[in-house]
């Protein structure tokens, strides 16, 4: 039986969501990793990923159509950035706020639709991860 890079996404996110659970819902920077691996495989991989990044996309657009023209700057863009701080900050500094591991989980699908509006280039980075997901997925397989 071979593994898919969607099949390790889920197994890091049951993984993530164990520990979680056996810690009282508290966050950790193992956990944080985990929810990351699993948010790029589901965003890069598979139909949930795809219908993600679409309805993403599809509301990303009107969002910074919007806000653009109101603010001078997209809105998705700026949530892109908070998220990526919030994640980057807590995992460094401080103790993992309980929201963090969900941020993770979410920023690649944020990601991909962020960078696919802005630059159109999103759907091509997650084609990249969810092969090399797939790669690796395969690899684990051949071992066991």
């Amino acid at each position: 039986m071979g593994l898919t890079g969607t099949a390790v996404a889920v197994l890091a996110l049951g993984v993530a969501l164990v520990v979680m659970w056996r810690h009282q819902w508290r966050g950790s920077r193992p956990v944080v990793a985990l929810m990351l691996l699993a948010g790029f495989g589901i965003t890069g991989s598979g139909a949930v990923g795809d219908a993600l990044v679409r309805g993403g996309e599809m509301l990303a657009n009107v969002a910074n159509e919007g806000t653009a023209r109101a603010f001078g700057v997209g809105v998705p863009l700026l949530v892109l950035a908070i998220v990526t701080t919030l994640i980057v900050v807590d995992v460094k500094d401080r103790i993992i706020h309980p929201a963090t591991p969900w941020l993770a989980l979410a920023w690649p699908t944020l990601l991909a639709v962020v960078g696919g509006v802005s630059t159109g280039v999103g759907g091509t980075v997650l084609e990249a991860i969810g092969s090399a997901l797939t790669s690796v997925a395969g690899w684990l397989g051949s071992l066991g």
